[in-house]
């Protein structure tokens, strides 16, 4: 089905492995199949960064809101650490902490409702938004 695609070495096209002094990754090309959905076909080199398959505009939004996510939770608490260190103290929390956790936890719930996920980790993700509001 389009939505259980994953990338599969492309026995056609396999590169041997290589070693570099810093990595023992193999090097190998990977193909999605099918290779195309809904019109799209896959992006090689943002399937091969993901190690899924990523076709639509959609997927792509998706990769791109799980990137914002991380960069939010990041640095989310650096506000609240920087106003404990102002107020010299650790009583009450910051608006900014409060808003920046709030929009991690809504990018990862968009994320799941775009790439169509388990329910379970939709209900997770929705839970962690109403707890944060």
């Amino acid at each position: 089905s389009p939505h259980s695609a994953h990338p599969h070495p492309n026995p056609h096209t396999h590169n041997p492995p290589t070693h570099t002094p810093h990595s023992r990754e193999m090097d190998t090309e990977c193909v999605c199949l099918p290779s195309e959905r809904q019109g799209f076909a896959y992006i090689p080199w943002l399937s091969r960064l993901m190690h899924m398959c990523v076709y639509t505009p959609v997927d792509v939004l998706a990769v791109l809101l799980g990137f914002v996510n991380i960069i939010f939770w990041l640095v989310s608490q650096m506000p609240q650490l920087l106003e404990n260190y102002r107020r010299k103290s650790v009583q009450g929390l910051s608006f900014s902490f409060l808003l920046c956790w709030t929009i991690a936890d809504a990018g990862a719930l968009a994320g799941c409702l775009l790439t169509a996920q388990e329910a379970y980790m939709i209900g997770t993700s929705g839970y962690f938004v109403l707890s944060d509001v």
